[in-house]
């Protein structure tokens, strides 16, 4: 079950972290082996989906993942 975020964003921080800067949705992928001009057009930057959340505490840092320290509540990136 999912659960609700909080309306007043005190619980929640989320970063997406990916090595490219735009998302692209597998159906899309198939669209573009056909017809590559369409990439622009089919994919979105992640900055501009970030900021569809309407919050603060949604992030997007393009880079890759290169570990996670739970007690210090950092990430290397």
């Amino acid at each position: 079950m999912l659960q609700k975020i909080d309306p007043e964003e005190k619980h929640l921080d989320i970063l997406l972290i990916d090595k490219y800067e735009r998302f692209e949705q597998l159906p899309a992928g198939f669209k573009l082996l056909a017809d590559s001009g369409l990439y622009d057009e089919l994919s979105i930057p992640f900055d501009e989906s970030v900021k569809s959340f309407k919050s603060s505490r949604v992030q997007f840092k393009q880079g890759l993942l290169l570990g996670v320290d739970s007690q210090a509540n950092t990430v290397d990136i």
